[in-house]
């Protein structure tokens, strides 16, 4: 049985005429007539019932059965050869992925080894920097699709929101129990914070470093001791070894969580939360690009 038959078919039981059904479909009726017949023999029955000189056909009691079946039967064999079209078109081609820094750190290494291991075949590259410049390269063509930490306004791209990262209080596990939960913001004046040295940092318009500085500004908070650190894993380190307290998004230090390092709990009131966009040209999007779409929010939710 081919798809060839099958349109034939519900085309003629659509306008219940072999010479409409012929000009639709630019056949002419001896050939119409052919596939009609070579169906009716597959399966055994006829299907249209002759009316009569000049009053056209109609469905046969066998043909009114086998309708329902023959639309399924043909958009079945569409889709199915849609999906391998798509599959060819994804097996050979090759990805250029942007991130920020926190993103592709801490966030893309599972996403990209669930991507590799359903698409073994894709080449991809991986470039990092704030989350304008990478929106630029997207928007230039350099990049095929980015995860950024900000919304980027730029009117030939998609943007997805795939999540919101909490900005935790984190601390060492010897202090479980010393905060509550959520800890009210008040009480950290005495403690010793650890903060990323954005001075030094390159990227000096990171989003989540200016949210941290605006949410402290915004509280009239002033922090009795506080230690500039421009390395995020020496943060982490010395968090672990008790010389202080830090706030970094969930995403950061949720292996040490997992692991019982560290605790973290909630600020009253709260931080604002650090979105993860997803980002492509709208004129240049590919199949590939909503598989790792697919995959993103599969493993952020």
């Amino acid at each position: 049985m081919d798809s060839e038959k099958l349109e034939t078919f519900l085309c003629i039981a659509q306008e219940k005429s072999f010479s409409k059904a012929s000009k639709l479909l630019y056949v002419n009726q001896p050939t119409l007539s052919a596939r009609i017949q070579s169906l009716e023999k597959e399966l055994g029955v006829e299907l249209f019932e002759r009316l009569g000189k000049g009053k056209g056909i109609k469905l046969s009691h066998y043909g009114n059965l086998y309708l329902p079946f023959a639309q399924q039967i043909l958009k079945l064999m569409k889709e199915s050869k849609e999906l391998l079209d798509k599959e060819k078109g994804i097996q050979h081609t090759n990805l250029r992925i942007g991130a920020s820094s926190r993103i592709g750190n801490y966030i893309l290494p599972g996403i990209l080894s669930e991507f590799h291991f359903e698409f073994p075949n894709i080449e991809m590259t991986m470039v990092s920097g704030s989350a304008l410049e990478i929106a630029q390269m997207v928007v230039d063509g350099d990049i095929d699709v980015a995860f950024v930490n900000q919304l980027v306004h730029f009117d030939a791209l998609e943007n997805i929101q795939l999540m919101w990262d909490d900005i935790l209080l984190f601390f060492s596990h010897k202090r479980m129990g010393h905060f509550s939960d959520p800890q009210p913001i008040e009480l950290m004046a005495g403690e010793t914070l650890i903060l990323f040295d954005n001075k030094r940092n390159i990227n000096k318009q990171s989003s989540y470093w200016q949210l941290i500085d605006r949410y402290f500004a915004d509280q009239n908070l002033i922090f009795r001791n506080v230690i500039n650190i421009d390395q995020l894993e020496a943060i982490k380190s010395l968090v672990k070894q008790n010389a202080g307290v830090s706030f970094l998004p969930k995403s950061m230090i949720s292996h040490e969580l997992k692991r019982s390092e560290v605790g973290a709990v909630m600020i009253d009131p709260p931080m604002p939360k650090l979105g993860i966009q997803f980002i492509y040209h709208k004129q240049r999007h590919r199949p590939i690009i909503d598989s790792l779409k697919q995959i993103a929010q599969r493993c952020l939710t």
